[in-house]
């Protein structure tokens, strides 16, 4: 049988912390039987060593979802409790590459207790790559999201209570063509050339509850324009000055007309 780093709470050895009988976690030979056989499966866990390497298995013998009924559970190094809330006290799961990668997974003490990822040397917070993400309170970053896939986000607030009103996004890339812009509104469901009709343009929503709305957006000629409410016609548009370094059109009279300047300095529409 392999000797195995683990601590058994209430296992009957010199220890300060534990001195009762084993019942907190059981092992299962290759055969499936109890090891030691004196005990029983009446634990809060269950670990299946299968050939002792290569695969562990773990499961609750306990009904419940508080922490007592877990396969598993990571203590603060020392058993320290409230004595020392430091990070470097913290119940943690370590990842190792050999020495050249490094991950870990813990709990932060604070803001309610966190789960949260560490760097190799603790220091830092360690990348995370998932599936599908549910947040279902609030979500703070302090370094890159990269997201290579779709982001279901009805209702966005900044949880920065000192900055509720502001948000502040920014391009990392120097240049004007559109991949180095802070946003890309793209067209509805990425239909790129399937459906080139107003329906699936890019847009931008103002709406003033109960009042008004009102949209940005660009057709498929590449022009920006406005959109009422219901998007089958134009939007009020206000401005200070307006300069245009190309044709500028209006319709009067329900009929397109160009506008130019005559020799005089005048304004005509044609």
């Amino acid at each position: 049988m392999a000797t195995l780093p683990i601590v058994f709470p209430g296992d009957n050895v010199a220890s300060s912390h534990m001195n009762a009988v084993r019942n907190e976690l059981v092992l299962l030979r290759n055969d499936q039987s109890l090891w030691p056989a004196n005990i029983n499966a009446n634990g809060h866990g269950i670990l299946n060593l299968g050939a002792l390497v290569g695969h562990v298995e773990a499961w609750s013998v306990t009904v419940g979802a508080a922490n007592p009924q877990s396969a598993f559970l990571i203590r603060e190094v020392n058993l320290v409790g409230s004595g020392d809330l430091s990070i470097t006290h913290s119940p943690r799961l370590g990842f190792d590459w050999g020495g050249v990668y490094g991950a870990q997974l813990g709990l932060d003490p604070f803001g309610g207790g966190t789960i949260r990822t560490f760097n190799a040397a603790g220091t830092g917070f360690a990348g995370l790559g998932c599936g599908d993400l549910t947040v279902t309170g609030n979500s703070s970053c302090t370094g890159t999201v990269t997201v290579n896939g779709n982001v279901s986000a009805p209702n966005l607030f900044r949880s920065n209570a000192s900055n509720l009103a502001h948000w502040t996004i920014a391009s990392n890339l120097v240049g004007t063509s559109f991949p180095s812009s802070a946003i890309e509104v793209r067209e509805t469901n990425l239909v790129t050339t399937a459906n080139l009709t107003d329906n699936c343009a890019p847009r931008i929503t103002f709406h003033w509850s109960g009042v008004n709305a009102a949209q940005l957006g660009m057709s498929a000629n590449g022009v920006i324009r406005t959109f009422d409410n219901p998007g089958t016609g134009y939007a009020g548009f206000a401005t200070g000055d307006l300069t245009a370094n190309g044709v500028t059109r209006l319709f009067l009279g329900g009929t397109l007309k160009t506008l130019s300047v005559d020799g005089s300095g005048f304004v005509k529409a044609t």
